[in-house]
């Protein structure tokens, strides 16, 4: 992928056999105990894994967010993007379909929890955050994390916690 791609961004690829990110600090769950050390990339580069574990994903489709966990997440540092695995998608019981604009998928129970946007060629995931990253959270998205706790703790709650800011 050309430098038009950055480390923040997430593209559903049909040809990636591992979900990877080159975002270290995103792993939660992080495991140095590897099956797979190394992958090769399309110019047949050799590229070292550096651990692995779960990414949580902030998507949206027109009718609402979801926290999506991605389980089983490689961390390639010197990788230029973020890539999800179609054939892991679907090994974990989630559907992916492609149309002329994009992608759609849909997790076990047949919901629609993520959307890409067919862009360059590559279909580009919609999403708002990636836990970990500095981002403006809705109240709403708070409000579904933390158990849907009322306004008035969740406003409570921002003066308390780090990291909880919410947008007005």
């Amino acid at each position: 992928m050309s430098s038009d791609f950055g480390k923040d961004e997430w593209y559903v690829d049909s040809g990636c056999s591992f979900h990877l990110t080159a975002n270290e600090n995103w792993i939660k769950n992080m495991s140095s105990e590897l099956t797979t050390t190394e992958i090769v990339v399309a110019n047949k580069e050799k590229l070292p894994v550096k651990c692995c574990g779960n990414v949580m994903i902030t998507t949206f489709t027109k009718k609402c967010e979801y926290d999506v966990e991605v389980e089983n997440v490689l961390c390639v540092p010197s990788l230029t993007t973020n890539l999800l695995s179609v054939s892991e998608l679907i090994k974990n019981g989630n559907t992916v379909k492609f149309t002329k604009v994009g992608c759609n998928i849909y997790n076990k129970i047949g919901e629609l929890v993520a959307t890409a946007c067919l862009i360059n060629g590559v279909y580009k995931l919609n999403v708002t955050e990636v836990f970990g990253a500095a981002a403006m959270v809705s109240g709403e998205t708070w409000h579904r994390r933390l158990g849907h706790c009322n306004s008035n703790y969740l406003n409570k709650m921002q003066d308390a916690v780090e990291g909880l800011t919410l947008d007005k």
